[in-house]
C-alpha cells in the first residue's frame, strides 16, 4: 500500500517546488517591472 503512495509524494513535492519557483519568478519579474516604471517617472 505504501509503495504506491511514495511516488505520489515525490511527484507532489516536485510539483510544489515547481509552483513555488514559478511564484518567485513571477514576483521578481513584477518587482523588476515596477522598478523600471519608477525609473521612467523620475
Amino acid at each position: 500500500m505504501f509503495g504506491n503512495i511514495s511516488p505520489l509524494i515525490k511527484i507532489s513535492n516536485s510539483l510544489s517546488n515547481f509552483i513555488s519557483l514559478i511564484l518567485v519568478l513571477q514576483i521578481g519579474h513584477s518587482t523588476l517591472n515596477l522598478q523600471c516604471l519608477n525609473k521612467q517617472k523620475y
